[in-house]
């Protein structure tokens, strides 16, 4: 999808005042958008109308719609496009954690458990594992496990909020 938005953007340098082709363009974007910042993310269904009301009010408002036609309308840069997606995936994942912590606990026998994904933490590798009872072990590296002194650790780098975690760029795109 972001090829066919990259090509009517090409399209749109030699006709740039053609309103269809930026309405396809606004609509590949926030398509696009949308995709990369909620792919992958688990919601019980009794949850998903609250999660994405949360999620919802970020993710696409008229701020977004302002940035999309300038990054890529005025400007043309695809560029500042990307980096402003990657923003935004960061601010859902800010709001997703926090639903995604409220279903880890710690068990009777001290391992971290979290509902969602029906996996345990695993400290040594650094990713959640399931307990192979079904004869297969998976694994995701989603969401890492956090304590509530790595959860309170924000800093600001490059003007984006962005969470410490034990490992650089600790979290993975998962698709559904």
């Amino acid at each position: 999808m972001l090829e066919e938005l990259k090509d009517k953007m090409d399209l749109l340098y030699y006709d740039h005042d053609n309103k269809q082709l930026q309405k396809e363009i606004m609509g590949l974007a926030l398509t696009e958008l949308s995709h990369i910042c909620i792919s992958g993310l688990q919601v019980y269904e009794d949850n998903k109308d609250y999660i994405n009301n949360m999620i919802g009010q970020d993710l696409v408002n008229s701020d977004t719609c302002r940035h999309i036609r300038e990054f890529l309308i005025e400007e043309n840069d695809m560029d500042r496009f990307e980096k402003y997606i990657w923003h935004k995936r960061e601010s859902v994942e800010r709001v997703y954690s926090r639903y995604f912590q409220s279903f880890t606990s710690i068990q009777e026998d001290g391992q971290i458990y979290n509902s969602i994904l029906d996996m345990y933490w695993n400290q040594d590798a650094g990713v959640w594992q399931s307990d192979g009872s079904d004869g297969w072990v998976r694994f995701t590296m989603m969401m890492p496990y956090q304590d509530a002194a790595q959860d309170a650790s924000v800093f600001t780098q490059s003007e984006t909020k962005v969470f410490m975690v034990e490992r650089e760029n600790g979290y993975e795109k998962a698709y559904v």
